[in-house]
């Protein structure tokens, strides 16, 4: 296959393509049951792009043998640093392992993914290769997680056909638990369904101090309000990735505070980004005041009454401004959304349908 594309590479292993969703370019992925083995296949990251390979297998007793034999197989020392890995690394969880106890199942994580370049953990493997500069072609792609799995093959037996959870009988069916495939019978989805709504009751029960959240959010506001003039007065420019900034520092900031999160808290910490970004306005032209009359200091009111006769007589200034706020705002609501618990399960011919 010369030049295929990540839809002819999931047409030939018989895998889920999963399109690029809206305001994500490139991380499209590709899903399912390969040589016996539960795969995952995809992009990861905003501005740095990794790509990632994830096998899943039914639970061994050592994770770290495991590990050590990939690392010592020689039909692997050319992939794409593979050989400055660690054989010795700490490994910290990617959280793709997706049955563990509690709840059942952990979302993969994309923060962590990449974190360590290989994490072998009781039922999956998880390798990443950072692409900063270009892209491998999907063939390239392809050689290298086939080079792995055959390599996985000689200490890892595939799926039997057998609940991960249970053990029952399941064949050849597996399900998507939040994107990830496993195999688990009627019984154990249930089950997990079920965890995941207490944990979501249990949750919805507990209290937010949204006032406690809100007061951290104003500082870490006005924080970075101050970064956000700086970086304009020195500059000459606004840029929308300062005000991503901003809103994830007010983000954080509320979810320490108010330890819950909700539409309370959305809401919060939109209008705190909002509020950072046009304090940072309002610094930046009291900063210029001083700057071209030196006498009169630096007085936030004067350049507050600066800010809105620019609102009323020239607002495209301050609308850019606003524009880069309400994208920051975008980031800050969706870190602020409440966190779900009860999994999303699709089986196979659902997650091929939705694809």
């Amino acid at each position: 296959m010369a030049n295929g594309s990540w839809k002819d590479w999931a047409q030939e292993w018989d895998l889920t393509y999963h399109k690029p969703k809206l305001l994500s370019p490139g991380r499209e992925w590709i899903a399912g049951s390969h040589r016996g083995y539960l795969v995952k296949f995809g992009w990861v990251g905003d501005r740095h792009l990794e790509f990632y390979a994830l096998i899943r297998y039914p639970k061994v007793p050592d994770p770290s043998v495991i590990r050590q034999r990939l690392l010592a197989d020689p039909a692997l020392a050319d992939l794409p640093g593979w050989s400055k890995i660690k054989p010795a690394d700490a490994q910290k969880s990617t959280g793709l392992v997706a049955i563990r106890r509690g709840a059942g199942v952990q979302l993969m994580n994309a923060n962590a993914v990449g974190e360590r370049p290989l994490v072998v953990e009781e039922s999956s493997l998880a390798w990443t290769r950072p692409c900063p500069w270009r892209r491998p072609d999907v063939d390239q792609l392809k050689q290298w997680t086939d080079k792995l799995m055959v390599s996985l093959a000689h200490s890892v037996v595939p799926f039997e056909g057998r609940c991960e959870k249970c053990g029952a009988s399941v064949g050849e069916c597996f399900v998507m638990v939040n994107d990830i495939p496993v195999r688990l019978c009627a019984a154990c989805q249930q089950d997990l369904v079920q965890k995941g709504r207490n944990a979501e009751a249990a949750y919805d029960q507990s209290d937010a101090n949204h006032l406690r959240g809100l007061v951290y959010a104003a500082g870490a506001a006005m924080a970075g309000g101050v970064a956000w003039a700086v970086i304009t007065y020195f500059s000459g420019r606004i840029f929308a990735l300062v005000a991503i900034g901003v809103a994830m520092l007010v983000g954080l900031a509320y979810k320490m505070g108010a330890n819950k999160l909700d539409r309370t808290g959305q809401v919060i910490g939109v209008l705190m980004t909002l509020a950072g970004v046009l304090f940072g306005d309002i610094l930046f032209y009291s900063a210029l005041i001083m700057k071209q009359k030196p006498e009169l200091g630096f007085r936030i009111d004067l350049g507050f009454y600066v800010f809105v006769r620019l609102l009323q007589r020239a607002p495209a200034d301050v609308l850019l401004s606003l524009l880069f706020g309400a994208v920051g705002s975008l980031y800050v609501a969706r870190f602020l959304a409440r966190p779900r618990f009860v999994p999303r399960i699709e089986s196979a011919d659902q997650a091929r349908t939705a694809a």
